[in-house]
């Protein structure tokens, strides 16, 4: 699994679309930040193809991430820049270790000095544009910042009402999660108490481990995108009708 990003005398922390480090490693400035634009591999063709995208990131900031993938001694590591609870009050901007292992074929490649970034199609609207650099904090340490500008950006905007983009989250982002076993998930009703009523339908309709997924990730997922307006999650779903249920 990609795992969260650690180096000596780090503090994470994400305040209004900044994820901050701090590092004390003390890196120099080495001249005007760079802005990259973002490429996908195809596995037919092993062409790298420029999509309409980009990140800027300092030299020295390329620099710091650059010396703690060598600390790692993994070749090929990767710095992934994730989203969680996109289009939700929650959302959240994040900076991975990525194995290449973890790496996709439809993933976004930020070609860096010695290293990549990548990052998944799903979410990289939300990072457009995102700027990383390397400052000091208010005690004189090494400050790594990720702003990323569009991150709020809402498709069924702000003041949608609550249904809708409870309904967008999950139609969007966790039904995604079902992908793999043929399935997918959509909501059917969102009560006036926050109760969302859910549907599973391809390989969840039916399948044994349907309750389990809900109840054991995608849940949970929905409290912490819209915590305290989501209370209880329920499953509709016929399952007696299902027609190719996973297990």
């Amino acid at each position: 699994m990609a795992e969260l990003l650690r180096c000596k005398a780090q503090h994470l922390s994400y305040t209004e679309g900044r994820f901050l480090t701090s590092t004390g490693l003390g890196l120099t400035s080495a001249g005007p930040a760079l802005s990259f634009t973002p490429l996908v591999l195809s596995a037919e063709t092993h062409i790298w193809c420029t999509l309409m995208s980009k990140i800027t990131v300092t030299p020295e900031a390329q620099k710091y991430l650059f010396s703690i993938i060598e600390k790692q001694k993994m070749p090929g590591l990767a710095i992934r820049l994730t989203v969680n609870n996109p289009c939700t009050p929650a959302v959240e901007s994040g900076i991975l270790y990525c194995p290449k292992e973890y790496i996709n074929l439809d993933d976004l490649h930020f070609k860096m000095e010695g290293f990549e970034i990548v990052i998944a199609q799903d979410v990289a609207t939300f990072l457009d544009e995102t700027e990383i650099a390397l400052g000091k904090d208010d005690h004189g340490d090494d400050l790594l910042t990720m702003h990323c500008p569009n991150l709020k950006k809402n498709p069924v905007g702000d003041d949608a009402p609550l249904k809708e983009q409870v309904a967008y989250f999950v139609e969007h982002f966790l039904s995604k999660d079902l992908a793999g076993h043929g399935g997918a998930i959509r909501l059917i009703n969102f009560t006036d108490d926050g109760v969302a009523e859910v549907e599973f339908s391809g390989g969840c309709q039916g399948c044994s481990q349907a309750s389990y997924t809900l109840h054991n990730g995608l849940e949970q997922k929905l409290f912490n995108a819209f915590p305290g307006k989501v209370t209880a999650v329920k499953d509709v779903t016929n399952h007696a009708s299902g027609e190719n249920p996973y297990a």
